[in-house]
């Protein structure tokens, strides 16, 4: 007797999907293309505010591929919450770029998983 099949995923909606909303799969698609650039321009960098912008880049490139399986499998909802991660380190970055002296008491203060994700990167910051 066979047991039951698991299903991780909906292919019936992948292409459904991608003709339904091709200009915005396009668009991201070319968004990944800039963050990936970003990140190979600064990999050398010494300076501890890009490599900090470096990490957050890469997060939120990750972060993308992560909404687009996640939408593209029927999870709409956990979509969302990879989202607002991404805006959160986005408005973390915005914030970091207009005032890079602010980095220790932002990490002091924030507990979120993207921060300590970007933790290794801080070596140069006071603890």
């Amino acid at each position: 007797m066979i047991g039951p099949t698991a299903v991780f995923a909906f292919p019936n909606l992948w292409d459904v999907a991608y003709k339904n909303h091709i200009d915005v799969y396009r668009a991201i698609d070319k968004v990944q293309l800039v963050g990936n650039e970003l990140i190979a321009a600064t990999k050398g960098s010494t300076v501890e505010l890009v490599q900090l912008m470096r990490a957050l880049t890469s997060i939120n490139v990750t972060s993308m591929s992560d909404v687009l399986i996640l939408t593209g499998n029927g999870r709409g909802t956990g979509a969302m919450k990879v989202a607002r991660s991404m805006y959160e380190v986005s408005v973390t970055a915005e914030y970091l770029e207009k005032n890079p002296n602010e980095a220790d008491p932002l990490f002091g203060l924030c507990s979120c998983h993207c921060l300590a994700a970007v933790a290794p990167h801080r070596k140069g910051f006071s603890q």
